[in-house]
């Protein structure tokens, strides 16, 4: 999912308020993993503080070692397309993990 450099960097804790003008857009999060889900169409899903949903789609084989890359409490980067943003409720779909050590300057 390389489809250029990230339009926006956000902290999750901002995200909610600053995210919507980039709607559409390729963006990077930082945040806490705060939890697992896998939806009805069969994407997992990792938690990002609360309430940033990443979605990306797995075969069942790697859902499994995805969870346990991303443990709850660790912190991770993601990169995907915003698809909703109100304060309480993000969506990054698709998404992929992002390396931690690339350049992050988020927005403020």
């Amino acid at each position: 999912m390389d489809y250029g450099k990230p339009a926006a960097q956000f902290y999750a804790a901002d995200l909610g308020a600053l995210g919507k003008p980039f709607i559409g857009k390729k963006i990077t999060v930082k945040g806490t993993v705060t939890g697992h889900e896998t939806t009805k169409e069969g994407k997992s899903v990792v938690i990002l503080n609360g309430t940033i949903r990443c979605l990306r789609k797995l075969s069942t084989k790697y859902t499994e070692s995805y969870r346990r890359r991303y443990k709850v409490g660790k912190t991770a980067f993601f990169d995907g397309f915003l698809r909703e943003c109100e304060p309480g409720r993000v969506v990054i779909n698709p998404s992929m993990s992002r390396d931690p050590s690339a350049s992050f300057h988020p927005q403020r």
